[in-house]
């Protein structure tokens, strides 16, 4: 699938190029009607991830399992033209979800040797990823070929928390519950069991800069591409952790209820790091 998809971009480049060198340079690219193929000064532009349509078009040559392209991990993109070779422009990327496994145990309260009653134990998950780019883009190019480069900063925030809830309760007379083990999907009876967990949030800003290149296919839709490296700070806040043990000393069930730093994300991370990325994308102009 991912040598299809390459083979895809390469040809439509090659392509792209040799349709360029057929067309002169001018500012003024219009279509037999006299429509502007360019964007012009007041335009706005809008546009999303390419990649979900070109694994589903890539896909329909394959035997692979092809559902209809999802947008749960989404860059969209905009931008506001100054003129026909400036621009503002910001990039939003939204992954924000969450998973919830389900586990059927043994009802400690009703089960016997004649009957086997079952509780459900539930395990959800919620992830949050926002990054937010705004930047001055640079355009030149030859005909429908539109080069670009600029500079911005950037700002995001990640956070993971995962919440249990249980069917039968840790009490004095049930010290060791029968509880699901979501790791193995295997029955456990812990005197012990987590609550609540939370990596915290991680937040970063620092500056990118970004080069690419945008071609339209018809009057305002173009078909882009581009690259950027970013060098930022990043922090992280404090985590959560909320578990429950059985105290055979106190005869009693405790509840704990700590902030603790993540061991995945530290509590901050002392100096710069740069991240690069590509992109593909289409945009609708306006």
């Amino acid at each position: 699938m991912k040598k299809l998809i390459v083979a895809i971009c390469m040809a439509f480049c090659v392509s792209l190029s040799m349709y360029s060198q057929a067309e002169e340079r001018n500012e003024e690219v219009v279509t037999k009607s006299g429509r502007h193929i360019l964007p012009q000064a007041g335009d706005i532009a809008i546009g999303v991830d390419a990649t979900p349509f070109l694994e589903y078009a890539g896909n329909l040559f394959t035997d692979a399992y092809n559902d209809a392209p999802k947008f749960d991990n989404v860059t969209l993109y905009g931008k506001y033209f100054l003129s026909q070779d400036r621009a503002i422009r910001a990039k939003l990327r939204l992954n924000l979800g969450s998973e919830i496994h389900k586990g059927s145990v043994m009802d400690d309260l009703k089960s016997n040797s004649n009957s086997y009653a079952t509780v459900e134990d539930k395990q959800t998950i919620k992830h949050t990823d926002i990054q937010l780019e705004v930047g001055y883009e640079f355009r030149r190019g030859y005909g429908r070929l539109q080069g670009f480069y600029g500079a911005g900063v950037a700002i995001g925030c990640e956070n993971l928390q995962t919440d249990y809830e249980y069917g039968n309760a840790m009490t004095n007379s049930n010290r060791t519950p029968s509880t699901t083990n979501f790791v193995t999907g295997t029955t456990i009876y812990p005197s012990s069991r987590i609550l609540e967990a939370s990596t915290g949030t991680s937040f970063n800003i620092g500056i990118n800069g970004f080069v690419g290149v945008e071609y339209f296919v018809a009057p305002k839709l173009s078909i882009g591409a581009e690259f950027s490296a970013n060098l930022a700070y990043a922090f992280s806040g404090k985590g959560k952790f909320k578990q429950e043990n059985y105290n055979s000393t106190k005869s009693s069930v405790e509840i704990i209820d700590a902030d603790v730093y993540s061991p995945q994300i530290p509590a901050s991370k002392i100096g710069f790091h740069t991240v690069t990325e590509g992109n593909l994308y289409i945009l609708f102009h306006f």
